[in-house]
């Protein structure tokens, strides 16, 4: 899959794209997917996801991180993978210049693939009755797909977002149609668990990646293209600190491999409890056995997606 990013010269042709932000990749997306990938069947025109990225706006918590929507976008079938900048330049960039510019130009659009409620360009001006006004002076044509609902109500990462503020991870993964993750680098951390015999991963996530409420959970790790069962602590491990950053650290069972540098998805399962101040380290290291010890009375690995789309395994 090509990626492209700011300053890059795309300078695609024969090609369906879909276009939005794209921040969790849910059902929603996935339909607009699905029917790019049919029109590749179909036509034989190359798949394109074009992505508005907010990811640099203040306050801009999101669902994927840059990586993790990479990962999503090649397993789902997508050939191109653009990343336009939301910036004051770009939202000032009127709807019939970006179609004639971007779209139609950079992009090569031969179909062109959005919800109903799709808005671009200055102001939000640019609707899908503007895609179509404009379709055939530049040469495509236009298909709109209904949105997805989930429980009689639209589909949407702000949704996601409130059910993961609550802690509600099974609502998130029923809209979302895969189990919340967090792909990071492994790094080195304070090393206590070694102190302990219980080693840890420690996980660089990008800043703007929106982590799920603090604590402990039961989680799946997928490292080198396998899967292993893990718990992973959310939050400010405040028995040997006094506050500080939010950290993703796992401890993946039966695994003993070095691993510093490489990528890695922690996949979560089900919520144990909160993390809180132990009075000693021994306390820490007694309540963590009891937690690894929740997560071996579960003998099969779920699938770390669902429905028929691919597990994301290759990482």
């Amino acid at each position: 899959m090509h990626i492209y990013t700011t300053g890059d010269n795309i300078g695609l042709s024969g090609t369906a794209v879909t276009l939005g932000k794209f921040d969790g990749l849910h059902l929603g997306h996935q339909e607009l997917i699905r029917q790019l990938i049919r029109e590749k069947e179909q036509s034989g025109l190359s798949p394109v996801l074009f992505s508005f990225d907010t990811a640099k706006r203040k306050g801009a918590g999101s669902l994927t991180s840059i990586r993790e929507r990479a990962r999503l976008c090649e397993t789902f079938g997508i050939e191109h993978l653009v990343l336009f900048p939301v910036n004051e330049q770009t939202m000032a960039m009127p709807a019939e210049d970006f179609i004639r510019e971007i779209l139609a130009g950079e992009l090569g659009a031969k179909t062109v693939v959005t919800g109903t409620d799709f808005r671009f360009g200055k102001g939000r001006k640019g609707s899908v009755d503007t895609l179509i006004r404009y379709s055939n002076r530049f040469g495509y044509s236009v298909i709109t797909i209904p949105s997805r609902l989930y429980e009689d109500e639209k589909i949407s990462s702000s949704r996601i977002k409130q059910a993961m503020s609550r802690g509600d991870l099974k609502e998130a993964e029923a809209m979302l149609g895969y189990r919340y993750f967090v792909m990071g680098t492994v790094i080195k951390g304070r090393q206590l668990g070694r102190t302990m015999g219980i080693r840890t991963l420690n996980l660089a996530v990008e800043k703007t990646k929106l982590l799920p409420l603090q604590g402990v959970y039961g989680t799946t790790a997928v490292i080198d293209g396998k899967q292993y069962k893990s718990i992973t602590n959310i939050g400010t491990c405040p028995t040997v600190t006094d506050g500080g950053a939010v950290s993703v650290e796992t401890h993946v069972l039966d695994f003993e491999e070095e691993v510093y540098g490489s990528e890695a998805a922690v996949y979560f399962d089900f919520y144990i409890r909160k993390e809180r101040k132990f009075e000693n380290l021994e306390a820490l290291q007694r309540q963590i056995c009891s937690d690894i010890e929740k997560v071996r009375e579960i003998k099969h690995l779920p699938s770390v997606m669902r429905r028929d789309i691919n597990d994301i395994v290759g990482i």
